[in-house]
């Protein structure tokens, strides 16, 4: 029956021109219009149904089907290599090489990050705060931290993290951050009512000091709320072009990381992007076909990503992302 359906010419090229349509609408760098954000999101998903599609076109014995869907496939996995690894962000001539201190200097040289959503965990803060402490990293960078949150972590992470700030918020814009270094500077920086934590920290290898950004964006909706998205990206840009030291920006977006305004975001400041798959690795090993990659842990060219991994929260949510990251270069000084 399916093949009957298939073979009517009208069904058979509108199923053609939809596949063609759609793969346009996932491909666009440009902004799309808010209606059309849904296939920018879904895009590895709908990478996944070309090549089902495929399969089961070519079962069906449909074999300009099999063609298109595949191709359409093939496109998005292609698309998301770039869109990932953009040759613009191609490695930069560096300093000496880490190969130069010796190995058991090499650790000295690593910083372990990690960015949590707490809201996401409200359902069960005791998990939530386990998976905190069992991530093990020397800088947590918190979002969404309301004044309830604030009295459980300073009671639970006081003792393990001495240096540490809060801007808590009855809403959804509370940040903190917890560090095992000691602060070079710390400060609070505003985009309209959004707040940003901007700081760094002293490594005990390495350059003077590695910055930070923390911040989360406000979900955007509508055509302006890309815009302020994209206004917000801006300002922390010009945030990190006024220094040369390593790094990191970590916060969640509410956009993936081939959006047009993420993409823009890295071109600007020549930050690559930990999240280098199509689909998450759990700390759990779980799987999550729906997951949309949200959190993003960005880092300058003076960095490796050694490890990056999404934390998982109970079976229905995800609370964020953890990364290490090794200095790829050293000062004269400490060689």
């Amino acid at each position: 029956m399916i093949k009957k359906i298939l073979r009517n010419p009208v069904i058979h090229y509108s199923v053609l021109v939809g596949m063609i349509a759609v793969l346009a609408l996932c491909l666009t760098t440009s902004r799309l219009p808010s209606g059309f954000r849904f296939f920018e999101t879904y895009a590895v998903q709908i990478m996944v149904a070309y090549l089902l599609g495929g399969i089961l076109f070519l079962i069906l014995q449909q074999p300009r089907l099999v063609f298109v869907s595949l191709g359409c496939c093939a496109a998005l996995a292609m698309f998301f290599k770039h869109a990932l690894n953009p040759p613009s962000l191609s490695p930069v001539a560096t300093p000496p090489l880490l190969s130069s201190v010796p190995q058991t200097n090499l650790k000295d040289t690593q910083i372990k990050v990690a960015g949590l959503s707490l809201s996401d965990g409200e359902d069960d803060p005791d998990l939530t705060l386990h998976k905190i402490i069992q991530s093990n990293a020397d800088l947590l960078a918190l979002q969404e931290v309301t004044p309830v949150w604030q009295y459980f972590l300073e009671d639970t992470l006081e003792s393990l993290y001495p240096f540490h700030r809060f801007v808590p918020d009855a809403g959804m814009l509370g940040l903190a951050v917890f560090s095992r270094f000691p602060f070079n500077f710390l400060d609070t920086f505003y985009f309209q009512s959004i707040p940003n934590l901007w700081g760094s920290v002293k490594l005990p290898q390495g350059p003077d000091s590695v910055e930070f950004i923390i911040t989360h964006a406000l979900p955007a909706f509508s055509e302006s709320g890309f815009e302020q998205l994209e206004a917000h990206l801006n300002v922390i840009g010009s945030k990190l072009k006024s220094t040369t030291s390593p790094s990191l920006v970590i916060g969640n977006f509410y956009a993936v990381p081939w959006a047009s305004e993420v993409l823009n975001f890295r071109e600007s400041t020549r930050l690559k992007d930990s999240q280098q798959g199509f689909m998450p690795d759990y700390d759990d090993g779980r799987f999550s076909f729906f997951y949309i990659p949200y959190d993003h842990i960005f880092y300058s060219p003076q960095f490796d990503c050694l490890h990056f991994k999404t934390i998982g929260g109970n079976a229905q949510s995800h609370l964020g992302v953890e990364g290490v990251y090794q200095l790829s270069y050293v000062e004269e000084k400490i060689q």
